[in-house]
């Protein structure tokens, strides 16, 4: 097992091999309860075509075994309808496995509120990485870009870049062909565009040293060195709350908080009193309005 998950991660660091497997393994649903009367058939081919188009298409150079494959969960809810137009949201979630254990992490959480397109029984499903295409394969391909990632930060040092560089592409062909995609179209920056923005800034870098810190050097180690691992899970803590000096209120600590909250209680739970003063007080600090629930620390 050890030997196994050393030599994934050297593949991830050097990205030489060639692709042999697909790298995700999403589970994908649709729900449709507030649209009824709707064809099903017509959807349960959508959500078909989307766990396709996630789990066949090779996202990367890199060679997965089927085991090492990036589970995810997708999940499209329909809100409205007006002819072949639809509305809703998306909520897109990714883990990773803790090395040498069972246990596998919460990457993001992600809702994304701003999903709408067009869908008929005459629909193909289209995408192309350098030109739009349609809106729903365009955000189901920035997600996937952006959890990658995020996924192989958490391996080596910035090593999502291309990842991101190719979500920063597909904003670009997008901005226009939709909600959620522009800069200007969202008043509390909360939308895909910012998402990426907040993400690759030079500014808030720490971001992305946060899970490599976080997950290779801090999770990964608790198996062997509690104490250790615990201690950088700190110093990466600390990296957040060093972008909330700079800059408070992003919107990707909030998404982070929200997907990291519980984990980082239960981290911090056993560890010396001291310890889990200074967690409380920096958690608190980057999530104000769940204060209570860090207050479990004390």
């Amino acid at each position: 097992m050890k030997a196994r998950h050393t030599l994934f991660v050297l593949l991830i660091c050097c990205c030489i091999l060639p692709t042999r497997a697909q790298e995700l393994l999403a589970h994908v649903t649709i729900n449709t309860k507030s649209i009824q009367g709707e064809d099903a058939s017509l959807f349960t081919r959508l959500e078909q075509d989307l766990t396709t188009f996630l789990n066949e298409r090779r996202w990367t150079n890199l060679t997965f075994k089927q085991e090492e494959r990036i589970k995810c969960n997708v999940q499209l809810i329909l809100d409205g309808k007006n002819g072949d137009n639809y509305s809703g949201h998306l909520v897109f979630q990714m883990s990773r496995p803790v090395f040498n254990s069972t246990y596998t992490s919460n990457l993001l959480t992600i809702q994304d509120d701003d999903v709408t397109f067009t869908y008929s029984n005459s629909q193909g499903f289209d995408y192309d990485d350098n030109s739009f295409m349609w809106n729903l394969s365009a955000i189901m391909g920035f997600y996937a870009n952006l959890f990658l990632g995020i996924y192989f930060d958490s391996f080596s040092p910035l090593g999502g870049t291309p990842f991101f560089n190719q979500c920063q592409n597909i904003i670009g062909y997008s901005q226009n062909q939709g909600s959620g995609w522009a800069g200007n179209d969202s008043k509390s920056k909360r939308n895909r565009y910012w998402l990426w923005e907040n993400i690759t800034n030079p500014s808030y870098v720490d971001f992305r040293n946060f899970y490599y810190k976080y997950h290779r050097l801090g999770m990964d180690v608790l198996s062997s060195n509690l104490t250790g691992g615990v201690g950088t899970v700190m110093e990466s803590l600390k990296l957040l709350q060093e972008i909330n000096k700079t800059k408070s209120n992003l919107y990707f600590t909030s998404i982070l908080m929200t997907s990291k909250s519980a984990e980082l209680i239960n981290v911090f739970s056993g560890a010396p009193e001291a310890q889990r003063h200074e967690a409380q007080s920096i958690l608190t600090q980057l999530d104000p309005a769940n204060a209570n629930k860090y207050a479990k620390l004390e």
